[in-house]
């Protein structure tokens, strides 16, 4: 859950998973400065005792020695020092967050292009390279040619790619304030009532039947399934109840 408050170890927290969601889709944004706290100039334990008590036995007045008035000085500022840094630091938090939600629009306009035109490509790999388990390409492409063997890889990797947004985008999502719970395979397709219970998708789309993994764009592709991503959680609930409303046809 994406959430500005006023904890530090909170906010950091936060934005640390903001962070690694971008870094696992490999996409990029504007950095955000990171927080330097002042140098400490507090005063060592004993050392204010220790310079009173040498002061005295050189016969001097301990309240007009500069050093220890500067001693004084420095550990009556230095809690104070701590905690505008600590105040300064929860703004600077905020503000993180803040940035980061303000870059996260870009970045799901980012996926949404790029998820189209993968779409697009992987659709027309598919018209080549007929049904190949580009998933565990490694055996593919050894067995292929050159060129064929080539395209088995960008599928691969594209295949990839799509999975690894779909990972995340329901997080970004969240950030602009979208909650998209639980969609499932819905987020990705939109499948007929039909296909749902034809192919078992329930099942399929967790890896408990058909394959060895859960079904990919690349899989959800190959049986005629419209492969689009879904922006909201109205998109969502609407694919769910039109395979919904065919599943209770059939029961009926």
């Amino acid at each position: 859950m994406f959430a500005i408050t006023h904890s530090i170890d909170t906010n950091k927290i936060t934005a640390a998973t903001f962070l690694h969601n971008v870094k696992l889709a490999e996409l990029n944004i504007q950095a955000f400065p990171v927080f330097e706290p002042r140098p400490s100039r507090g005063v060592e334990p004993g050392a204010l005792k220790e310079a009173v008590r040498q002061v005295l036995e050189a016969g001097k007045d301990p309240y007009a020695d500069k050093t220890i008035q500067k001693l004084v000085a420095q550990a009556q500022i230095a809690p104070v020092m701590y905690q505008i840094d600590q105040e300064d630091e929860i703004t600077h938090s905020i503000d993180a967050l803040k940035h980061y939600r303000d870059e996260t629009p870009a970045l799901i306009q980012t996926i949404e292009k790029e998820f189209i035109q993968d779409v697009e490509f992987l659709e027309a790999a598919q018209q080549r390279l007929g049904r190949v388990d580009i998933v565990n390409a490694l055996n593919e492409i050894k067995s292929a040619g050159n060129d064929r063997g080539e395209l088995i890889f960008k599928a691969h990797m594209t295949n990839r790619k799509l999975t690894r947004y779909l990972e995340v985008f329901p997080y970004f999502l969240s950030v602009i304030g979208e909650e998209v719970r639980n969609p499932g395979p819905f987020l990705y397709s939109a499948p007929t009532g039909e296909q749902w219970t034809d192919y078992g998708l329930g099942e399929a789309f967790i890896g408990a039947k058909e394959s060895q993994h859960p079904w990919t764009p690349w899989d959800v592709l190959h049986r005629g399934i419209e492969v689009s991503l879904a922006t909201s959680a109205e998109t969502v609930e609407a694919r769910r109840a039109k395979v919904q409303a065919h599943i209770d046809r059939v029961d009926a």
